[in-house]
């Protein structure tokens, strides 16, 4: 489980929709590894702090929904938790792992389910206004997407 956008991830394919994460060998690049499955999370305004919160180094093992006071729930097509009030939740299975310069690694993942909070939904899509996502900026900054613009492509 990790609890995006702590560390930095993306989507980068539709058919099928895949995901990749990438950081040091910490608990979820190695429970990925090791499980060959991740959920990620994403963090709307309201929870940045307990975002924050589960980056700290606990130790190996460590319930990190516990430990910063985060509500979790079950997957459903992976055995992997969720943080439950999340806005939406993208379950993955592991593809491939990237070793990348230095001492990171890239894990590429399939998108095998999804959760969408039902009061994020307008017309049967999640719509940002309702929770405001964070996005990771860098160095310990983050933004909140206020303002999505829709462009038909060609």
């Amino acid at each position: 489980m990790f609890y995006r956008p702590a560390s930095f991830f993306n989507a980068v394919a539709y058919h099928p929709p895949q995901v990749i994460f990438a950081g040091d060998f910490r608990d979820s690049m190695a429970n990925a590894m090791e499980s060959g499955v991740f959920a990620v999370n994403i963090v709307g305004a309201s929870a940045l702090t307990a975002m924050n919160a589960t980056s700290a180094r606990f130790p190996r093992g460590t319930d990190e929904f516990v430990a910063v006071g985060v509500a979790k729930a079950d997957c459903v097509e992976i055995d992997c938790p969720r943080v439950a009030d999340a806005p939406a939740t993208l379950e993955c299975r592991v593809v491939k792992e990237i070793d990348l310069l230095g001492t990171e690694r890239m894990i590429l993942g399939e998108v095998v389910g999804v959760h969408l909070r039902d009061d994020c939904l307008v017309d049967g899509r999640l719509d940002y206004r309702l929770y405001a996502p964070a996005a990771r900026l860098g160095y310990q900054d983050y933004t909140f997407v206020r303002e999505v613009v829709q462009l038909r492509r060609p």
